[in-house]
């Protein structure tokens, strides 16, 4: 019987919850931010959380690790804006660097199809 061994519990929560490796790895290859979840308005907070993760499912316990691969998870574009990983990142510093950036990358837009078509069918009856 587990009684009130908190340790035990949470040990026993993250055995139960915990991506197999094999799944992790392939949820950090496949996961990516793009400007596309930028114009989205997707949260880059989601991302790090959803890929620090499967990196720790995967059984990559260094922090710095985890956070190069959360960084090259993240667009070219987008990453430019965000400060160069150091050996001394922290978790909170890298999350702080979103926060700060995430309404800019969100003024990016990509023009829907639709609003695109429509704006051809405007423009080509002003022009009639």
């Amino acid at each position: 019987m587990l009684g009130n061994d908190v340790t035990e519990w949470t040990r026993l929560l993250i055995a139960r919850f915990k991506q197999p490796s094999n799944l992790a790895i392939d949820a950090m290859l496949n996961e990516k931010f793009t400007m596309r979840d930028a114009s989205n308005h997707r949260e880059p907070r989601e991302f790090t959380v959803k890929m620090l993760r499967s990196a720790k499912d995967a059984g990559l316990s260094i922090v710095k690790v985890q956070l190069d691969i959360v960084y090259n998870g993240i667009d070219l574009e987008l990453r430019r804006d965000i400060p160069r990983l150091t050996d001394h990142t922290t978790v909170n510093d890298f999350l702080q660097s979103l926060d700060d950036r995430k309404h800019e990358w969100w003024m990016y837009s990509i023009p829907s199809p639709l609003i695109c078509d429509a704006h051809v069918s405007l423009t080509s009856r002003t022009m009639d």
